[in-house]
């Protein structure tokens, strides 16, 4: 019954959901949700259809490999997220795998603490990753 359910404006190269003035090229009028995958208890290479990723480091130390860095995907954002089922995680780590290319140029992994919280994105194939969030919880 929505007659702007899914809006093209061509001229403009705009696309809008749920309203019919897109004010950027990509505008949503409604809720909307993006993939989420975990509790992950086991190494995980992180998929491209992935948005979120949590970890659980209660059994065992995990690692959560990003993939290569691309210029194709660049702007790709992935949000991981530690969560320990026992809340203390035994002592165990969770490694990020940069996966041969640098997050902030670096060329090493990172590795977060329970209930820490990092955020990513692909700046392209030179460049590799940025941390545009994080997350530490209080001591």
């Amino acid at each position: 019954s929505n007659t702007h359910m899914l809006f093209v404006d061509g001229g403009n190269n705009k696309v809008g959901i749920n309203t019919s003035t897109p004010g950027s090229g990509f505008a949503v009028n409604s809720s909307f949700s993006l993939k989420a995958v975990g509790p992950k208890t086991s190494a995980y290479t992180i998929a491209e259809d992935d948005a979120c990723i949590v970890g659980d480091c209660n059994s065992a130390a995990i690692t959560l490999t990003l993939p290569s860095a691309t210029d194709a995907m660049h702007g790709r954002i992935y949000t991981i997220k530690r969560m320990d089922s026992g809340n203390s995680g035994g002592g165990n780590m969770l490694t990020i795998s940069r996966n041969g290319k640098n997050i902030d140029n670096v060329a090493g992994d990172v590795l977060l603490a329970n209930l820490d919280a990092l955020v990513l994105q692909c700046i392209g194939a030179s460049g590799g990753w940025i941390r545009i969030g994080s997350f530490l919880a209080p001591l």
